[in-house]
């Protein structure tokens, strides 16, 4: 895939993360039920069952928009890649630790080999 179209899919992806999660977090489970606690106050409607829910929709929203924008910078970090400098390091001594563990493996096999012959 291009690098331009990896950049726009992660900018789209970046940018539907913060507007679901302004949506969901902010609109559905804060402003909703709070002019729903508001109308049914006012209309003599309000239920323990309806204030639970609606607390725990307003007590629960900002953690629901952040898991929805993580979900967005999932994305957003898929196509646009993020390995960087530090990355490309442990991945080379993460190399280095196997082939040096495969190597004493070898001499550990040779000398079990060569005593058991000698």
């Amino acid at each position: 895939m291009k690098k331009r179209w990896k950049v726009i899919l992660a900018a789209a992806c970046y940018i539907f993360g913060v507007f679901a999660s302004i949506y969901i977090g902010g609109w559905l489970m804060l402003v909703k039920p709070v002019r729903l606690l508001m109308y049914a106050y006012g209309t003599g409607t309000l239920s323990v069952k309806l204030l639970a829910v609606c607390i725990l929709k307003i007590v629960l929203s900002t953690t629901v928009a952040g898991l929805v924008w993580c979900v967005g910078y999932i994305g957003c970090n898929y196509f646009r890649g993020t390995e960087d400098e530090y990355d490309r390091l442990i991945e080379q001594e993460m190399k280095r630790r196997r082939e040096r563990h495969e190597q004493r493996k070898k001499v550990e096999l040779y000398n079990k080999e060569s005593g058991a012959e000698g």
